[in-house]
């Protein structure tokens, strides 16, 4: 039985209409209304005599180091503990403000909205403040990653890597037994509402937490445990290459609520069937289960976790061996940029890539939105990007801030690009931990980083990201380096 303590909580952070939205250089106006609400997710484990580790989730498209660095350091005052703590990862929903992140990919002229991040920065303040007068809850920790099918695809490949895999660590209340809060993990860009959306949503995300949290909701509630309902922190994976495009059945909110449907049900029937608890993060025999003075979530008489004949020695009230709370490490790699073409090779690439697009759909007749017309016209999109590009200078070099977490024999790593599903998947193949999860978006942004395959195709992400080929592999070993650092803690 884990010895953990959560808290948690959510806040909605949904401007106004009217703001310009990110993500899609096709979409023409600015928001017009609100579907659903963009929010701050927080989900704070630790151990009793260690301040853990907080998931900052945010319903954006992404965050660049200034506002992440911004928000981190608001939740940890409001908290009471260091920023290096927070993880603040971004859902890449392309439906919330620009103003949240400004310029993406130099120079496209978009600019941070300086009240808007105020705003949200004075709601993580008002979350973090909320979360603090929380009494901790005891919990219990456990894991599934249930397989999700028709949810996500490779959008570069029919036969392209993915990771459909849907990571979940589960985490419920000692004394009841109700979910009280679930740090989701799932790899499949945030797209599934086009460029014609002009209502702020947070996408498939937000259909899959409030159909998960309704469900769990109402189950605790048949089970006679029912009470505040569950916090659904939901984190994006190695989505570079990865999207609903080959598999969405359309575009539009009826669509986006299917796919988080989908997802969610997959979650729930496992959490339920199959979720098994956390490895190396469990209280071992003859340590006390009692929980700590003001925690909330005593454990009841013959539950297990109670030291033998319910006494608890001396002392040994809220006594957690080592390892059982969660670990942060923290470590920069520095990725050299990749040389830009001059203006006019760019421009040569772009007349290219328009008459490629052209010739299927229009002599080859495809449909415009069939994923062969689809990602012809992406790499003409990536084209066009890479004309604005030949006109920047970049540092010769950038460096990534990348973290770790541990929890038992579960690693989380986050990355602040949008990696590639082969990424991810040498990063777990290499890491010393049975479960790593491969998280992007986190703390920066610093746009894609393709593999060698999409570089030797000129895919779109390989026209617009800012390192070369063989970046894939620094990254790699550095994020490996730091998995085995925190796998020896």
């Amino acid at each position: 039985m884990s010895m953990l303590l959560l808290s948690h909580g959510a806040v909605d952070v949904t401007p106004p209409p009217g703001h310009p939205m990110g993500g899609y250089a096709a979409r023409d106006g600015n928001a017009t209304g609100h579907h659903d609400d963009l929010r701050l997710t927080l989900v704070w484990l630790a151990a009793p005599d260690d301040d853990g580790v907080v998931w900052l989730a945010v319903d954006a498209l992404a965050m660049p180091a200034p506002v992440a660095t911004a928000l981190a350091s608001t939740v940890g005052a409001g908290l009471g503990i260091d920023a290096d703590r927070i993880l603040v990862c971004a859902s890449h929903t392309h439906c919330a403000p620009a103003g949240w992140h400004g310029e993406l990919h130099p120079p496209d002229g978009t600019t941070v909205d300086a009240d808007l991040v105020a705003e949200l920065r004075a709601a993580a303040g008002r979350l973090a403040a909320a979360v603090a007068a929380q009494d901790r809850l005891a919990v219990t920790a456990a894991w599934c990653a249930p397989e999700v099918a028709g949810v996500s695809a490779n959008r570069l490949a029919d036969d392209g890597p993915a990771d459909r895999s849907a990571g979940t660590l589960v985490l419920r209340d000692r004394a009841t037994g109700a979910v009280a809060a679930v740090l989701l993990d799932f790899a499949d860009h945030a797209t599934s509402l086009g460029p014609d959306c002009r209502a702020w949503s947070a996408d498939w995300p937000a259909a899959a937490r409030d159909v998960l949290g309704a469900a769990l909701a109402a189950a605790a509630g048949f089970a006679g445990v029912g009470g505040r309902p569950p916090t659904i922190a939901v984190l994006q994976g190695a989505a570079g290459d990865v999207s609903p495009r080959a598999v969405r059945r359309g575009r539009g909110f009826a669509e986006t609520a299917r796919l988080g449907s989908v997802l969610a049900g997959s979650v729930l029937a496992a959490l339920h069937r199959d979720a098994t608890p956390v490895p190396g993060a469990a209280v071992p025999p003859g340590v006390a289960g009692e929980v700590p003075p003001g925690v909330a979530g005593v454990v009841p008489p013959g539950v297990a976790g109670e030291v033998p004949g319910g006494a608890v020695p001396p002392g040994a009230a809220g006594a957690v061996p080592a390892g059982v709370g969660p670990v942060v490490r923290r470590a920069v790699v520095r990725l050299p940029t990749r040389p830009l073409p001059d203006v006019d090779t760019a421009e040569a690439v772009l007349a290219g890539a328009e008459r490629e697009w052209r010739a299927v759909t229009v002599s080859a007749g495809l449909p415009a939105d069939g994923p062969v017309a689809r990602r012809a016209l992406a790499r003409r999109d990536g084209a066009a990007i890479q004309v604005r590009l030949a006109g920047a200078v970049l540092p010769a070099a950038l460096d990534l801030p990348i973290a770790v977490v541990r929890l038992g024999d579960i690693a989380w790593a986050h990355l602040p690009v949008e990696p590639f599903a082969s990424v991810g998947q040498r990063i777990a193949a290499r890491s010393p931990f049975p479960v790593t999860r491969v998280v992007g978006y986190t703390d920066s942004y610093l746009g894609y980083l393709p593999d060698e395959a999409a570089y030797a195709a000129e895919t779109y992400e390989a026209y617009i990201s800012l390192f070369g080929p063989g970046a894939d592999h620094l990254l790699v070993d550095g994020v490996v380096d730091l998995l085995r650092e925190a796998h020896r803690s």
